[in-house]
């Protein structure tokens, strides 16, 4: 997932107030000239390893530029006489960096770039657009593969109650996002409704501006969505384009191949299974071959047979003999009153992928496509 952002300029070559904002840079601790602000952003993810990204259109779209300029202006200047104390600035210097704010954004463009995990902001070019379904397709300026998200086949079904994990960047204040206040949210929840219109998909997991265009996934980290928008002062109606509207996109747009690309991907992922979970009380006896080794979060705690106690919500347990190795993870509930049992069977080493994370459901990436979200346990091939 990446963030998709509507940016401008500040070109410090356009400013006559160089000192007075190093001074403000130096009370704020972040540059602010030669930067590119954030007037507006959502969410992408790529489809393909080449840097082909799907996000909503409305997230591409600049309207009337010259208008979002000078509202951008009086903002600035705004934010300058009441946000910045007076023991930064005196009312002199600031009256000249709203001048000079109008200055250097006189003629000032839009453009449209996209925040690579690294940082790193890269330019893109629309190359699909529609509004009818709000999607957009981009060409995004990379050097090295992307890591794809699988779409699920069109007609793949979706049911009442399933659950559902939506990825994005929810947007900050205007200044916070200047300052680098952005992160990657994930929210869980259920499909409520399903319909045939564009907002085909009706779920509960929660999503805030910003999160347009980003991925509804389903319980094996594969896209059955994309997430543009909700009905504000309701409980939980956030909604999602279906998989059927994103078909359809690709093929009124001429990218039909760009679908047909990413299935491929889909057919040459191996069959993975999820990572064993067992719900126990506060002690467990791990049961399996003789004098294999039990691992607690990595660290190596005593051989088989072991009684644990465990202090954690969440535990990952990994054990590795003669015959093989196996994870599982335990959630501890404190309302099983009693010792259990478990047996762990031990299978192959070979090509056996293991993960977790704090917290589950980060997507996996193997080769650039998605194999799944966390915990995640399979056979690479």
């Amino acid at each position: 997932m990446v963030l998709v952002a509507q940016m401008v300029l500040l070109d410090k070559g356009l400013s006559a107030e160089v000192s007075t904002w190093q001074t403000l840079e130096t009370s704020l601790g972040s540059p602010i000239l030669g930067t590119s602000l954030t007037i507006a952003s959502g969410t992408g993810f790529f489809v393909d390893t080449e840097g082909k990204l799907l996000t909503n259109q409305h997230v591409t779209t600049v309207g009337d530029e010259a208008k979002r300029i000078r509202e951008l202006v009086s903002s600035i200047q705004d934010y300058i006489s009441t946000k910045v104390d007076d023991t930064v600035l005196s009312a002199e210097q600031k009256f000249k960096l709203r001048i000079d704010t109008a200055r250097i954004l006189k003629g000032a463009k839009i453009s449209i770039k996209v925040q690579m995990a690294s940082g790193d902001f890269l330019d893109t070019k629309v190359i699909a657009s529609q509004d009818k379904i709000d999607l957009a397709l981009l060409q995004v300026a990379v050097s090295t593969p992307t890591p794809a998200l699988l779409l699920s086949p069109s007609d793949a079904p979706l049911s009442l109650g399933v659950p559902v994990t939506a990825v994005g960047f929810p947007i900050p204040d205007l200044f916070d996002s200047l300052f680098d206040q952005k992160r990657l949210t994930v929210t869980q929840g259920n499909v409520s409704a399903l319909r045939d219109e564009v907002w085909g998909i009706q779920h509960t997991a929660a999503l805030n501006p910003g999160n347009s265009g980003g991925p509804l996934l389903d319980d094996q980290g594969a896209v059955v969505g994309v997430n543009v928008g909700a009905i504000r002062n309701a409980n939980s109606l956030f909604f999602a384009i279906d998989l059927r509207h994103i078909n359809q996109f690709f093929q009124d747009s001429g990218n039909f191949s760009v679908w047909q690309a990413n299935q491929a991907l889909g057919a040459q992922r191996p069959q993975l299974t999820s990572l064993t979970q067992k719900t126990v009380g506060d002690t467990v006896i791990l049961n399996s071959e003789k004098g294999a080794e039990v691992f607690l979060d990595g660290k190596k705690v005593g051989t088989v047979p072991l009684v644990l106690t465990l202090t954690k919500a969440t535990t990952l347990i990994r054990l590795q003999g003669a015959s093989g190795e196996s994870s599982l993870v335990l959630n501890r509930d404190a309302t099983v009153n009693q010792t259990m049992t478990v047996d762990v069977p031990l299978g192959p080493r070979e090509g056996t992928l293991a993960l977790t994370s704090t917290p589950p459901g980060a997507v996996v990436f193997v080769d650039g496509v998605t194999r799944g979200k966390t915990p995640f346990s399979g056979l690479i091939p």
